[in-house]
């Protein structure tokens, strides 16, 4: 008789901590109903409307400290209040609510992402990230003045211009916790609607590609791979990475990339190698060693041979070995071939 043991763990499946708030954004008026009852009311209060509605105590609080530090519940006026809670202004079609600051629990608040394409809605949601406000009024008041857009309330505001507004998009995106993906499809609308590449990718280029980075544990290898995404966005619109001064990707094959970030990884190991093992050669040796490796590093693409005789003992496979670690401290890539396995893995 066989048993069968099953051991389960203790995973939470429901929840996840921290936990991540999503914030709602649009403009006056355009929020969607969220809740409806039995009766047919239903509320239209979001959470931005409840953050305007905010005590006066805590008018200092942006959107995402806000709800970071506290929770909101119904108000209850029978219930007692402790110190950590905070009664909302009152306001006409709203139900009126209490703010009772976190004990334990951990959140992080994020406010919804807007591409740059939704006009206003994309300022109103750049005044909330860098502006506390008590209404959508007092987002487009600048200096005592209201003014009547909220692009122009951004820009007086210093958030944007022609120089800097693709910039704070992409360090807007990496502050939310964008994918790297994400951050891939936002560069290329950035730079399509003439935003000058090169200084955005200089800025960005490592968040941009932290997922190939960390899969092929190489940073050039990880930019070249994600040159290579940004490249597939540009071709159906007939565009080439030269036409926004950003350099081809380079396309190598999965062993090549492997191969070099092998010799990335174990750079050093490979120049204290190459040192050792030159200091042990003979002149006869190192004469052999200087013709092959200058031959070979001289950049030809004609190609060359060379053939190495000696008895045994001579230290032939010494030499080899010599030349391989030099070239890999070199960053050469070279392979190691043999009529067996045995003979080709003594010159690794």
């Amino acid at each position: 008789m066989k048993w069968l043991t099953i051991k389960k763990h203790g995973f939470d499946i429901t929840r996840k901590e921290p936990a991540i708030q999503q914030l709602p954004v649009h403009l006056p008026g355009s929020n969607t109903p969220q809740f409806h009852h039995r009766n047919g009311n239903h509320s239209t209060t979001s959470l931005l409307d409840c953050y305007f509605l905010r005590a006066d105590a805590l008018h200092h609080l942006s959107y995402e400290q806000y709800y970071e530090q506290f929770v909101l519940y119904p108000y209850n006026p029978n219930s007692p209040l402790t110190d950590r809670d905070f009664i909302e202004k009152t306001s006409q079609g709203t139900i009126q609510k209490k703010a009772s600051h976190h004990i334990h629990d951990i959140i992080i608040a994020r406010v919804t992402s807007v591409p740059p394409n939704c006009g206003e809605l994309f300022y109103l949601h750049a005044l909330l990230l860098h502006h506390t406000a008590t209404s959508f009024d007092d987002l487009h008041t600048i200096d005592n003045v209201l003014l009547p857009t909220f692009h122009e309330a951004a820009t007086r505001l210093g958030l944007f211009t022609d120089e800097q507004e693709g910039h704070f998009m992409m360090e807007e995106a990496v502050e939310s916790l964008r994918t790297p993906a994400q951050l891939h499809f936002l560069f290329y609308l950035i730079i399509s609607e003439g935003y000058p590449a090169m200084p955005l990718w200089n800025d960005f280029c490592i968040p941009m590609s932290a997922d190939h980075i960390t899969r092929l544990h190489n940073n050039d290898l990880g930019f070249q791979a994600t040159l290579n995404d940004i490249a597939h966005y540009l071709a159906p619109s007939h565009k080439k990475m030269s036409d926004f001064g950003l350099p081809d990707p380079i396309h190598r094959t999965r062993e090549v990339a492997d191969e070099i970030a092998y010799l990335d990884s174990h750079h050093s190991m490979f120049i204290a190698e190459s040192d050792n093992l030159r200091m042990q050669l003979n002149a006869k040796q190192m004469n052999i060693f200087s013709t092959i490796y200058d031959t070979a590093t001289r950049g030809t693409t004609s190609g060359f041979m060379a053939f190495i005789e000696g008895r045994p003992g001579r230290g032939k496979t010494f030499l080899i070995r010599a030349l391989a670690s030099t070239l890999h401290a070199n960053d050469h890539i070279i392979l190691i071939v043999g009529t067996s396995a045995l003979s080709a893995i003594a010159y690794h």
